[in-house]
């Protein structure tokens, strides 16, 4: 053979080897589709992760039978200690009873619902949903609160929910973060208040003022809690609110100060006040009535100087 055929050969051989490893490569699956990801076994335990921005989950062991693993899995949920993260379930949050609708487990809760639309009741809805169907024998879930069914933003019933309706990342608005405040309103007859925690968006860099604002307008529409009464007087208007060196300013339409109430107006003055030195950045209260704080409410109560935080008046 001369080297002109020896070259040949050798060329022949090598595309050959070359045109095999392709098809072996081909064959072990360099153009498939990954895998899906396969989902946990036996009953998982979902909570948020402790920058409230998604979920993760654990195996649990729930030893009981029956309805009562349900019963289990809600204390799971709400009561587990999470070193990476905290419970999405509140703790006033109950589980009163459940039933079946075929396929489909009911829960009826009884307490303290976060407001729909919120990131937090996203992932409260998210962490029990997936949670539950961990252990029921279910396709979905339905959920009432307080003696009524779950509705939307748009009040209509969201009806069955399953797992396949979340994704485990709830993604906030680009130009919105949600926040914590406290607010306070009275509870039962006793001229006391009591705090409660809700959960809202404000724009992202928002200042404290603009926080201040979003508190007052919360305070004035009232609790969400059954149990809670809003003392600010009906009408009631902040047209102005402002925050300096540690002193939130806070204008008032003359509405406030005008109406008799079968209460001290000790409690709407407090309810504001109470609620804003909750705000890191502010200490004091000043209110003013159409731009005045010369005003004396009731006997031994005067708006002239701004006003720190009244723990007393604290249930």
């Amino acid at each position: 053979m001369n080297k002109t055929a020896k070259r040949i050969s050798a060329f022949s051989a090598m595309l050959i080897l070359m045109l095999t490893a392709v098809l072996l490569l081909a064959g072990c699956g360099m153009t498939a589709k990954p895998a899906e990801e396969i989902a946990p076994e036996g009953p998982q335990v979902y909570y948020v992760n402790n920058d409230m921005t998604g979920l993760r989950n654990t195996p649990v062991e729930i030893k009981s039978k029956g309805d009562a693993m349900i019963s289990d899995m809600f204390l799971s949920l709400r009561n587990g200690d999470f070193p990476d993260g905290r419970s999405a379930i509140p703790e006033s949050l109950e589980l009163d009873h459940t039933a079946w609708q075929e396929k489909t487990l009911v829960l009826y809760l009884n307490g303290d619902y976060p407001k729909v639309g919120t990131m937090k009741e996203s992932l409260l809805r998210a962490a029990l949903v997936k949670s539950m169907l961990s252990v029921a024998e279910a396709d979905s879930v339905v959920i009432n609160v307080n003696g009524n069914p779950l509705t939307n933003e748009y009040d209509a019933e969201v009806g069955n929910i399953s797992a396949d309706d979340f994704i485990d990342t709830v993604m906030q608005n680009e130009t919105e973060q949600e926040v914590e405040l406290t607010l306070y309103f009275a509870e039962g007859s006793e001229p006391l208040l009591s705090a409660e925690e809700r959960y809202t968006t404000i724009e992202e860099g928002y200042d404290t003022a603009a926080l201040a604002k979003m508190a007052v307008s919360l305070l004035i529409g009232g609790p969400q809690k059954e149990s809670l009464r809003n003392v600010i007087p009906a009408g009631t208007e902040a047209t102005d609110v402002t925050v300096t060196d540690g002193i939130c300013y806070v204008n008032l339409n003359d509405t406030f100060g005008n109406q008799e109430l079968d209460y001290s107006y000790r409690l709407p003055v407090y309810s504001i006040v109470n609620t804003l030195c909750a705000i890191p950045g502010i200490n004091m209260v000043q209110l003013t009535v159409n731009g005045s704080a010369d005003i004396v409410l009731e006997e031994g109560l005067s708006i002239k100087a701004p006003l720190e935080a009244d723990e007393e008046l604290i249930r």
